[in-house]
């Protein structure tokens, strides 16, 4: 959705009993999905995903897991996972597995961005953004979408900004609105973002359908 270079993980395991593997480019590193049914008297159905190699070994457990799309570095060392806790419209949260001191760690870097984005439009009610892994840069950096979520709650729905992001604090490096992301990123963005209308950039009002939180 998000990464045009993203494994689509929930596809091929959510609902079945299929293992998926996935590998790094280098095929250093390695991780292998599989989806569990819910147990009687439990609700809960998570994906789980099994990690090992360069990158280390660790085990991540999202419930529910839906839409879940992952991104390796290109030295097989560290893994975006972008997940949503509700349907395939978000709300999602964007995961980075890397290796500190030569440990393996986990972060939910979508504050940090959520705080740069803000609330830049008006909703009829409080909703956050998605926030998506898009791609892994030559610099090392990432490159971060802020998603208003793709439904009618919101103004200007489905709409973006981008960020580029060191992965080390993390710490934003720099903003993109959405014509420049889409200038400058056109061949790393997934259909989700890169079909965002434009028109709501350029002219907000024709783009206006909430008339009650204000996003304060």
């Amino acid at each position: 959705m998000f990464g045009r270079d993203a494994v689509n993980i929930w596809e091929q395991v959510a609902g079945t009993g299929r293992i998926f593997v996935s590998s790094s480019s280098n095929a250093r590193s390695r991780l292998r999905a599989r989806w569990i049914e819910a147990r009687p008297g439990s609700e809960e159905e998570p994906l789980l995903l099994d990690l090992s190699g360069a990158i280390g070994r660790y085990r991540l457990r999202l419930v529910p897991g839906t839409g879940t799309e992952i991104l390796w570095a290109p030295r097989g060392d560290a893994l975006m996972v972008t997940t949503s806790g509700g349907g395939l419209n978000g709300i999602y949260d964007l995961i980075l597995v890397d290796r500190f001191r030569g440990r393996i760690r986990e972060r939910n870097v979508s504050a940090l961005i959520r705080a740069r984005f803000g609330h830049p439009i008006r909703c009829d009610y409080p909703e956050p953004p998605n926030v998506a892994g898009v791609a892994w840069l030559p610099s090392g950096n990432i490159l971060v979408a802020a998603e208003i979520v793709h439904h009618s709650n919101c103004d200007s729905y489905g709409t973006f900004a981008a960020y580029e992001v060191n992965p080390a604090g993390p710490r934003i490096v720099r903003a993109y609105d959405q014509i420049e992301a889409k200038n400058r990123f056109r061949l790393l963005l997934g259909w989700e973002i890169a079909d965002a209308p434009d028109r709501c950039v350029a002219r907000p009002a024709g783009c206006r359908v909430a008339d009650g939180f204000n996003g304060e």
